[in-house]
């Protein structure tokens, strides 16, 4: 709802692009893995309360809930709410009493398809082949590991055509449409599954972006990347696709691009060619945009810190530039202070000279941006350092999922947090008691932490595992194979 109202009163903001990078992009990737959970989930004990309450709920919900909108129509909906606020007024209700006035406003079978998107984990893929004047569609679970599921979904389709969109509920394994003026199916990204078209499709799509909103184009490249993951893209094909974006202005679409390439440089990141392809499209990006102006959108100014970011972690001369700006931190554009951050611990590799300047910021926004950026300082005597500043209070508990998330995904650290990793879980669980926040910093760096060392990073895992973090645990060790079989394709 709140993504609602204010792309509504301000649309200029596109706000629903940040719900794509934010909630829907989380939802997509946790509910890709094997570990995952239905959004409807029996709570039996309080550790289940804590671990459900993630990406699935919220980001999946919220996904499902704009899809149902858009195949039940919007007026339909709204009116379909009204009924149902109206009729349980002061009583108790249940999801499938709303699902049921949705159903008799539209006319449409809002609870058959509710019922299979909210009772079961994970979620579809489509594949799109060319046949003569159709297209073959194809359904199937999407798995990150690349294992293939004959589940199939009633799925409410948007095929966007030239001058008009046809809304379909493909119910079957598969089906053919009209290819007749087809532009791109799940349009506007409206729906909650993913779309492979075959090469002659893609080519089609990308040589009709000028046709596609943003959304669309985010979608296309979000998919790109998870079958590039999944190994049913090939990596120069990526490479390829990707290419026809380099000129992108669309905020949204670049913060994906820009993110993927920041991944896959985590995973690789001796890889040169994708070092290069990394640091052509933000440095064309960052060029784009220039400096700060007058009246600039706050987007712009958003994106053009996060380019800088990603660009330092990349490019000495580049971070050795920014690096500069740190003495004057708290003068500095606020969306660049985490680039100028995280550029002096790459360019000085001082932990005073960071703990110093932690002392002096006033804001706890900045405060965190130091602290991140400590994580990327090398080595064990800086490690210990910050375990010191943690101790001593002057890094507040609150803060310290910061440090060690930047600690474990520094390529240059994670020898170091896979020896130090049961202290780093000892100390999120004694501030983070009774929460799952510990499970969810494992999921976040094991997958990079455990690249090499896959069965000494089991082992250990093992003998720290406790139900609170089983879980993470869990979803940690799924990522880091689905990484290494990646690692096998760059």
């Amino acid at each position: 709802m709140m993504y609602k109202m204010v792309e509504k009163y301000y649309p200029d903001w596109k706000i629903t692009g940040e719900m794509m990078l934010t909630r829907a992009s989380g939802a997509f990737n946790d509910d890709s893995l094997r570990r995952t959970h239905p959004i409807d989930v029996d709570v039996k004990d309080p550790e289940t309360v804590a671990q459900i309450f993630d990406q699935i709920s919220y980001g999946k919900g919220g996904m499902i809930l704009r899809m149902i909108e858009k195949f039940a129509g919007f007026e339909e909906f709204r009116q379909g709410i009204h009924s149902y606020l109206t009729a349980f007024s002061y009583q108790n209700a249940t999801g499938a009493d709303l699902w049921k006035n949705v159903e008799k406003s539209s006319g449409k079978p809002i609870s058959k398809v509710m019922e299979a998107w909210i009772k079961r984990p994970g979620y579809p893929y489509i594949t799109v082949t060319k046949k003569g004047g159709k297209l073959h569609l194809e359904q199937g679970r999407f798995l990150l590991d690349g294992s293939v599921s004959e589940e199939t979904w009633p799925i409410p389709l948007t095929v966007k055509r030239k001058g008009s969109e046809d809304s379909v509920l493909m119910e079957t394994k598969r089906m053919d449409i009209d290819a007749r003026n087809f532009l791109k199916l799940n349009g506007d990204e409206s729906g909650f599954y993913r779309v492979l078209y075959d090469d002659s499709s893609y080519q089609d799509i990308l040589g009709s972006m000028k046709d596609l909103s943003y959304l669309d184009r985010w979608g296309l490249v979000s998919d790109m990347f998870a079958f590039l993951v999944s190994g049913k893209l090939k990596f120069d094909r990526y490479v390829h696709y990707i290419s026809f974006f380099n000129d992108e202005t669309d905020n949204t679409v670049v913060q994906e691009i820009s993110a993927q390439l920041q991944q896959l440089y985590l995973l690789d990141h001796r890889n040169r060619n994708l070092l290069d392809t990394a640091e052509k499209f933000y440095k064309a990006q960052l060029a784009r945009l220039g400096s700060m102006k007058q009246g600039e959108s706050v987007n712009d100014i958003i994106l053009r810190g996060a380019l800088s970011t990603r660009l330092a972690m990349i490019d000495a001369k580049f971070a050795s530039e920014t690096a500069k700006k740190f003495d004057s931190l708290e003068s500095e554009i606020p969306d660049m202070r985490g680039a100028i951050a995280l550029s002096a611990a790459l360019h000085f590799g001082d932990v005073k000279k960071l703990a110093d300047k932690l002392a002096k910021v006033r804001s706890d926004e900045d405060r965190v941006k130091i602290i991140s950026a400590m994580g990327h300082l090398k080595g064990e005597d800086s490690y210990n350092f910050v375990m010191k500043l943690i101790d001593e209070g002057k890094i507040k508990k609150q803060d310290i999922t910061s440090y060690f998330a930047s600690l474990g995904v520094e390529p240059a650290n994670r020898d170091l947090t896979f020896r130090f990793l049961p202290d780093v879980v000892y100390r999120m669980a004694k501030v983070f008691v009774g929460t799952a926040t510990p499970g969810r910093l494992l999921y976040q760096v094991v997958q990079y932490v455990g690249l090499g060392r896959t069965k000494e990073m089991k082992e250990l895992l093992n003998r720290i595992s406790t139900p609170l973090i089983e879980r993470g645990i869990a979803q940690g060790l799924e990522s880091l194979a689905i990484n290494e079989n990646l690692l096998k394709n760059l």
